[in-house]
């Protein structure tokens, strides 16, 4: 679905390469960004740097009769007998995904040859789609007035080449100082498109790194996982919390309400704490928990043992 690559400062030289950088973003197409929090002594952590950055997003050419859908957009998850196809409303329809097709594991194909190899096997079914790249959106990406106190801030709010979304992901890495950690965020679209549903969200409360689906939420023109913070910053603010605990319990609380599979990153603008939720959702840690990767594949060579990280 997307993917998260996250790593500590540490004395190692432990980082992720360009090249795993570059695969992430190929392999998730549709929006990067990412966020660097600073520990504290006393466990809460500042946020002291965050970017967006917008690739090309799916718009369909071809045009649509009355009722006719065209297919934009695909996902698969990993090791899934499936395919969900989207329509540019956001409708979706579930497939059996034939072994012929070997997508199922990203790391067997480019993001190029996936494409391919998906609209190759919707011609043999009949299945009218587009996934061509149908121009760029240029959205407008702000912080809000809770969050412009973070310092430095990079925002990116027209479109960028992929070779410099890599380089500026990676240079945010190299800044990385003492008791940091970056989170990365690689996007590929299910609900939303555009640069205003590109991770980080940001609300007025809280500020969201996800990879997974929320069931039921999220259309054509917002993302699932903004009209989630949305919703939690509108029952935040009804339960008028204080507190660290109080929040936590209440963050868990809203998600089991919510059905999917997700994993999570919350960074509360109010009490400076970082929290981490998963259900469902593969996320792997390297054994000191320096680095952490949705995918195994994206550690340098170097990293031999990884755990899932609860």
């Amino acid at each position: 679905m997307c993917e998260i690559l996250a790593v500590k400062k540490n004395s190692h030289g432990l980082e992720f390469s360009k090249e795993a950088i570059n695969i992430a973003l190929q392999n998730n197409h549709d929006g990067a960004g990412f966020t660097t929090f600073k520990k504290n002594r006393d466990g809460t952590h500042d946020l002291v740097d965050l970017g967006h950055f917008q690739t090309t997003v799916y718009r369909p050419a071809i045009k649509p009769t009355v009722n006719e859908k065209v297919y934009i957009d695909y996902t698969t998850r990993e090791n899934s007998d499936f395919i969900t196809l989207y329509d540019d409303r956001g409708a979706e329809k579930i497939l059996s995904c034939p072994n012929s097709l070997k997508i199922s594991s990203p790391d067997l194909l480019t993001y190029a040859e996936e494409v391919a190899a998906v609209e190759n096997w919707l011609d043999t079914l009949k299945i009218k789609h587009d996934f061509n790249y149908y121009g760029a959106i240029k959205e407008p990406s702000a912080l809000t007035e809770g969050m412009r106190k973070a310092s430095p801030t990079v925002i990116d709010a027209g479109t960028t080449p992929d070779k410099e979304i890599v380089e500026s992901l990676y240079a945010a890495q190299q800044r990385l100082a003492a008791n940091e950690v970056i989170i990365m965020h690689f996007r590929r679209t299910t609900s939303g498109p555009g640069a205003k549903n590109t991770q980080p969200i940001v609300g007025n409360r809280f500020v969201a790194i996800h990879n997974g689906v929320f069931s039921g939420l999220g259309d054509h023109e917002q993302s699932d996982t903004s009209e989630f913070v949305s919703n939690l910053e509108k029952l935040y603010e009804v339960a008028a919390l204080r507190g660290k605990a109080k929040e936590k319990a209440f963050l868990e609380a809203y998600l089991e309400t919510i059905g999917g599979w997700y994993s999570i990153f919350f960074y509360s603008i109010i009490t400076k704490q970082l929290y981490y939720f998963r259900n469902g959702a593969s996320f792997y840690s390297y054994e000191n928990e320096t680095m952490y990767a949705t995918n195994k594949e994206r550690f340098p060579n170097k990293v031999t043992d990884t755990t899932v990280y609860q």
